[in-house]
């Protein structure tokens, strides 16, 4: 009986070094997080969509479209909402509006984004031939890893405000920041081993080239965030992934750090 029990001991410490007994290792059961259309949240917005209206006496409103995936405004219009900036200059009404805007989102944030998320930083500027201010605001991002395009992965918030300092135009493309590991299962050398053989097109203007990937060709990596935005409409879905990213002929490639799927390749050269 002893003798067995060593064994097992020696077996379990081999196990160990192997790391196959790590559960961190596991892909959980949950990966790849996914959001889909909730009737719940976007009730929720309903509900403050029309308390912003009677808030703020709106009767009449140019044109209203709502991303119903995420639950909130994609673009909106009206006249006169409220006022945020009535300074002279470009930098004090840039200044004004950042501080208004700032107090108007901690009230208003479900217009924009499902998450309770804290403004990270605005980007804005005065058009000297109208004098309308438009601005791009950006939500924190709680990733650890980067993103491709944050602009483009987790959306932004676009403003409008006329002359004389009236918001008058909502635009949301932000999505919600759900979960992904922070340890990889598939580590960076199998990764590569993964993406030998594998064969991509590039569309070139006058004729398509094949490509099949040997180790050599595979050039800088990066641990990346890996978001697949498949629709703004309820019968769509957001998948949220961690990926090992590699620079090749004209693009990049992407293979899911959990699972070891090629994910795709993207062209980043443009034929002419």
């Amino acid at each position: 009986m002893k003798k067995y029990l060593i064994i097992f001991v020696l077996l379990a410490l081999f196990l160990s070094s192997c790391n196959l007994l790590d559960p961190n290792d596991e892909v959980p059961g949950w990966y790849p997080s996914t959001w889909t259309f909730s009737q719940s949240n976007m009730n929720n917005f309903t509900d403050v969509y029309s308390d912003f209206l009677q808030s703020y006496n709106i009767d009449h409103v140019l044109y209203e479209h709502f991303d119903s995936l995420c639950s909130h405004i994609f673009s909106y219009c009206s006249r006169d909402i409220t006022l945020l900036c009535s300074t002279e200059t470009e930098s004090e009404k840039i200044d004004e509006f950042e501080t208004s805007f700032s107090i108007f989102f901690d009230n208003w944030w479900q217009l924009f984004s499902v998450d309770s998320l804290d403004i990270d930083y605005i980007t804005a500027s005065v058009s000297e031939r109208t004098g309308n201010l438009s601005a791009d605001v950006y939500l924190e991002n709680t990733y650890k890893y980067p993103l491709e395009s944050r602009k483009f992965d987790l959306g932004r918030i676009q403003i409008g405000v006329d002359n004389e300092g009236y918001l008058e135009t909502l635009w949301s493309t932000v999505i919600p920041q759900l979960p992904i590991p922070e340890n990889p299962v598939v580590g960076l050398s199998e990764a590569k081993d993964i993406l030998v053989g594998y064969t991509y097109t590039i569309y070139a203007w006058l004729y398509n080239i094949e490509v099949t990937l040997t180790r050599e060709e595979l050039g800088k990596s990066d641990l990346i965030t890996y978001i697949e935005n498949n629709s703004q409409n309820r019968f769509g879905n957001i998948k949220y992934r961690l990926a090992w990213k590699f620079e090749v002929t004209d693009g990049n490639v992407y293979v899911d750090a959990m699972t070891g799927e090629i994910l795709r390749f993207k062209q980043t050269t443009i034929y002419m």
